[in-house]
Formats: C-alpha cells, sequence, structure tokens
C-alpha cells in the first residue's frame, strides 16, 4: 500500500477534521467551487468532492450525502410556494378553478385549501396564489372595503371592476412586500361576466381568461389552443377543470382535488372535483 509522507498536505483535511472516504474521492475543490456550493444551497464540502461521505452546511452541522436531508428551516427564510388558479369568461358570466394543495417548500402543509374566496357573496370571487397570509390578508381587507363601498350605492352591489381596482391598489402600495398573484374574477349587471389579472407588482389587466401560480408555466400552451369565445357554460367549466387538472399532473406543488365556482346572473355555484374523479394523463395511467 501506498503511505502519504508525513510532511504532505491531507486532502480531506480542514480546520482540524477530517473526513473519511475512499483515496480517490478526495479531490479538493477550489475557492469557486466552494463559493458555488455556498450560492447554490447554503452548504460547503470539506474540501472533498460530492461523493465523500459527509457534507457540512455553513453552520458546522454534518449530515450523510446519501441522506438528502435539507436544511431545517429558520424564521424569516423565504420559502417556495406553488399552486394553480385559472378563471375565463363565457357567455353570461365567468367560471374559477383552483387546486386545494398548499406547500411550504417541499412539504405539503395543507392538502384542502380553499384558494377561492368570495369578495361579494354571489357575485365576486378572488382566486389566490403566493404566500396564503399576505392573499388571505389583502381578501379580508377587500371584503371590508367592498361592504363600506356598498352602502353608498342604491342597490348595495359593487362591479367587478370596483373589487379589481381594490386588490391592485392594495398590491402596487405593497408590492416590494407581497408576493401575491390573484384573479379577480365575477357577474354584475353593467359588464356582465369579467375576468381582471392581477400578477404580483400590482398590475392589473382585464383579460378573456387568466392562470397564475406556479402551475401556469405548464399551461400557457393547453390554454392558448384550447380556449374559444363566446363559450357555453358547460364548455367553461370543462375548459378550467381540465387546465387545473394538467397543472396538477405535472406542477409538484400543485394537487389535492379541483375547485370550481361558476358565477352568472342567477349567482354563483360550486363544485368540488375530488382526485379519483379528474382525467388522468397520459404518463399516469398503468401500462
Amino acid at each position: 500500500a501506498r503511505v502519504r509522507p508525513a510532511s504532505a498536505p491531507d486532502p480531506c483535511r480542514r480546520g482540524g477534521e477530517r473526513v473519511t472516504g475512499a483515496p480517490e474521492r478526495r479531490a479538493r475543490l477550489s475557492g469557486a467551487q466552494r463559493g458555488q456550493a455556498r450560492a447554490a444551497g447554503g452548504r460547503s464540502w470539506i474540501g472533498c468532492s460530492e461523493t465523500c461521505a459527509m457534507q457540512v452546511d455553513c453552520e458546522g452541522v454534518e449530515r450523510g450525502v446519501g441522506s438528502h436531508v435539507p436544511r431545517a428551516p429558520k424564521v424569516g427564510d423565504s420559502v417556495s410556494t406553488g399552486t394553480t388558479i385559472v378563471a375565463v369568461g363565457f357567455q353570461g358570466g365567468v367560471v374559477l378553478g383552483a387546486d386545494s394543495r398548499v406547500t411550504t417548500g417541499t412539504y405539503v402543509s395543507n392538502r384542502v385549501s380553499d384558494k377561492i374566496c368570495a369578495l361579494e357573496e354571489d357575485s365576486i370571487y378572488l382566486c389566490r396564489s403566493g404566500s396564503a397570509a399576505d392573499t388571505q390578508l389583502v381578501g379580508d381587507h377587500v371584503r371590508h372595503a367592498l361592504e363600506q363601498h356598498a352602502l353608498t350605492l342604491v342597490d348595495g352591489r359593487p362591479t367587478v371592476q370596483s373589487a379589481a381596482n381594490l386588490v391592485s391598489s392594495i398590491n402596487y402600495n405593497n408590492k416590494d412586500m407581497l408576493m401575491a398573484g390573484m384573479i379577480v374574477a365575477g357577474w354584475d349587471k353593467y359588464n356582465g361576466g369579467e375576468v381582471y389579472a392581477l400578477p404580483i407588482g400590482g398590475t392589473m389587466h382585464k383579460v378573456p381568461y387568466a392562470v397564475e401560480g406556479s402551475g401556469s408555466t405548464y399551461l400557457w400552451g393547453f390554454m392558448d389552443s384550447a380556449y374559444k369565445a363566446d363559450m357555453t357554460r358547460e364548455q367553461a367549466e370543462a375548459f378550467v377543470q381540465a387546465s387545473v387538472t394538467h397543472a396538477m399532473s405535472r406542477d409538484g406543488s400543485s394537487g389535492g382535488l379541483c375547485r370550481l365556482v361558476t358565477v352568472d346572473a342567477t349567482g354563483a355555484t360550486r363544485r368540488m372535483v375530488q382526485g379519483p374523479q379528474l382525467k388522468l394523463q397520459w404518463d399516469e395511467l398503468a401500462l
């Protein structure tokens, strides 16, 4: 066996600690590589390649490489969130749809969340994506403001555009602190069914259909090809359900069940489609 001279530096020793492993797996990382490792995951290797047996994060906590255990989150850490929300107009109203999964990084914190909340009961609804806390607070503020606004109206029924303007105003004035991509949709006697997209940043766009959330990246092509103007109620509901189903099959942060809300001149109708009732995609079939 080859013996390393006592004077030769140990390629797997740093800071007085030695990492065990096969000699051929002990190549030292350069300073640039260690910096890239820290930037990518907040961890650095102790002078070894990624095939070494031990990994040490920036706080000196050792973890087994094969276990892939992430660093425990702390208060104030930013976490990835995900969802899929969709809204589309049809002849006489709108249809809103959403999945029910709430994620905190890779952890599913709620499987049956309701992401479609009423701003004005039976006429105006808000689809929420982004930070659940941010969007719930915005929804509460807008609901309260609409109640006050309704007292000044003869018929006591705010318009969809009024609700969308309020949401946009709050988003824009707090754009540096909120992580909220939302959709406001509903029906009023002046303009019928309307859909407003309110992405992160506070802008507001009146659109024939809208999609937000992490699942939206998988849907734009499908929705551009499948959308048809002047759809019937049944076609719009099938379109929204198919869109949410596609996103749930591709996006790991979207899942659970599909909630649908249809709003027209007669009021709002809620429907829930559970997972087993959703159409399977081709890669989900047992071959």
